[in-house]
């Protein structure tokens, strides 16, 4: 088995580790250990134990399903029983496992079986698979010689693609992939126009039937009803702002915004926070 590793600060009195897989259950750690989709009820037996190492603010824990794809959470637990608002509120660090295992004395990941081929198989065997691929690759055809928008369907990359003329055009994303949330005053976003806010998951919270869904930035200027598009693995969360909503904030400034679940049993979770940028429309 390999460790969990998390940061966060030194001292921690309750330092858990909570073990996901790509599914989006969690690890139970009483019984028989197995991934579990989220109960409520267990949320106690999801909580590993972890080390500080000294006083550095890095923590530890043996990973319980080292081979399994997946993410792992550090959370700064209140007390030392893990509980649903320390899932919620108090997590410290999230990293991805691989799920990848060497071999029994290799120190890289074997191509092929069994276990004792020689490194001459191996080497035969990347040798394969660079000419199965060089195959692969003279049968593609170039996406880019479509005509576009074409056929393409309103919001894909090909009809944006198509509105765009000789002058000079810059775009982003209103949220960037590490969470930060850009926002331009005056500006609605409509999922209609390909504009809606979308934030992904995995959550902490496995499944959303049923839950409904608040965005809230700007101090409390902007509060707003978001939609549950894929409740389950992998997750989609969705947010429309109109441009009466957007005019309330102040251009050139940074505030946070966060994403609020409230679950059918009524527990409030927030599965998306971060900071959020405005800026001006010129």
């Amino acid at each position: 088995m390999s460790d969990m590793i998390g940061y966060a600060e030194s001292g921690l009195a309750h330092p858990m580790f909570v073990r996901r897989n790509n599914a989006g259950q969690y690890w139970n750690t009483s019984g028989t250990p197995a991934f579990e989709n989220w109960t409520t009820g267990n949320v106690a037996l999801y909580g590993i134990v972890g080390t500080e190492d000294g006083v550095t603010g890095n923590y530890t824990a043996t990973d319980p399903a080292s081979t399994t794809a997946g993410q792992y959470l550090l959370l700064a637990a209140a007390g030392a029983s893990l509980t649903v608002a320390d899932v919620a509120n108090n997590k410290r660090w999230q990293d991805d496992v691989s799920g990848s295992v060497p071999q029994t004395g290799d120190s890289f990941i074997r191509l092929g079986t069994p276990a004792g081929a020689s490194i001459a198989a191996d080497l035969a065997e990347i040798e394969d698979g660079i000419d199965a691929n060089a195959l692969i690759l003279t049968n593609i055809t170039d996406p880019l010689t479509n005509p576009v928008p074409g056929s393409y369907a309103p919001g894909t990359a090909g009809a944006m693609l198509g509105r765009i003329g000789s002058s000079q055009v810059t775009t982003s994303l209103p949220v960037a992939t590490n969470g930060v949330l850009t926002l331009i005053r005056g500006d609605d976003y409509f999922n209609a126009d390909g504009r809606a806010l979308p934030f992904n998951g995995p959550f902490l919270v496995a499944d959303l039937t049923s839950a409904t869904i608040l965005f809230a930035t700007g101090n409390g200027l902007i509060s707003a009803a978001g939609s549950v598009v894929t409740p389950t693995a992998p997750q989609l969360v969705r947010v429309e702002l109109t441009s009466a909503q957007t005019l309330a904030l102040r251009a050139g400034t940074q505030t946070t915004y966060k994403v609020i679940a409230t679950l059918p049993d009524g527990h409030a979770v927030t599965i998306a926070n971060g900071v959020c940028n405005i800026q001006n429309a010129y």
